[in-house]
């Protein structure tokens, strides 16, 4: 009846969606759109001009004038909803709005609770059972392995600025990221003890096995591993020249996020450099030199 495309919580959804959350992106639709706006204003206060006056499709993109996210931009945010990715700009843009039309408020609270999962994120992959009670991060011991999952699904996306793809079925890797025309694949294996990669690496062999694309990264996320597990993943890497199994401990992976994320990087509205992991054995930050 008001003419407005999207609910104020569905609209704010959709503005989560990192691309438009980036500076560059925020400044070119509301100069576009004629809105004033100061130039040491923060991203929240540009969000928050941009879902005042902006409509959300005009928010996306546009053609006359022509600005704001791009033809293969559209194309892998409406794959990541599941949605068809071919047409004109409009004809996704369309598809998009409407996604989010269908959304209810309640996804904003599963983000919070991501965010708190994270927080308890090395707790997690060790299974400190009476920490994450303590904190009411668990009630039952099952739930421990999808709170890893899920809090490890919001590092890359939140920290690392990087969505992670949708997989059908139920015989897949934990989590799957696009690395350029290959993939990046992860597994979570939250333990009391150190993880022998001998007894899963059967398990990730055939998840590379199936993938459609190539996976030169496949990243092996526990609370610490044995000592023999660096030379079984320098092993494998020996028989398969294209895959790199890199084992990296829980506390490791946050080191990286929140180095990442942090106020003292100039470059932390964009994706993190997924290259970086793509080494054999055990990950080791000081070999990636300065990032920040």
């Amino acid at each position: 009846i008001l003419g407005l495309e999207l609910t104020t919580e569905s609209y704010e959804e959709l503005l989560s969606y990192r691309p438009l959350r980036r500076k560059a992106h925020l400044i070119e639709v509301l100069t576009k759109c004629g809105l004033e706006f100061g130039r040491n204003d923060t991203i929240d206060v540009l969000v928050e001009r941009l879902a005042q006056y902006v409509s959300p499709s005009k928010a996306i993109a546009s053609t006359s004038p022509r600005y704001g996210l791009n033809s293969d931009q559209l194309s892998k945010w409406c794959r990541e909803l599941n949605l068809p990715s071919s047409g004109t700009i409009q004809e996704r843009i369309a598809r998009i709005v409407a996604h989010f039309d269908q959304l209810r408020p309640q996804l904003k609270v599963e983000a919070d609770e991501r965010a708190r999962w994270y927080d308890f994120y090395e707790d997690l992959a060790s299974r400190d059972y009476d920490r994450l009670r303590a904190q009411h991060i668990i009630e039952k011991d099952l739930e421990i392995e999808t709170k890893f999952e899920e809090a490890t699904k919001y590092l890359f996306a939140q920290k690392l600025n990087h969505t992670p793809l949708q997989q059908r079925g139920s015989n897949h890797p934990d989590g799957l990221l696009t690395l350029q025309s290959s993939y990046l694949m992860w597994d979570n294996k939250s333990k009391e003890n150190p993880v022998n990669l001998k007894d899963h690496i059967g398990q990730f062999d055939a998840y590379i096995d199936q993938a459609d694309k190539p996976v030169p990264i496949f990243l092996v996320i526990a609370p610490d591993f044995t000592d023999d597990s660096d030379a079984e993943a320098v092993r494998y890497h020996a028989s398969h020249f294209d895959r790199n199994i890199a084992l990296i401990t829980a506390k490791d992976l946050k080191d990286v996020a929140e180095e990442w994320s942090s106020d003292k990087n100039k470059k932390r509205e964009e994706p993190f450099p997924l290259g970086l992991m793509a080494s054999t054995g055990r990950f080791s930050r000081p070999r990636l030199g300065k990032l920040v």
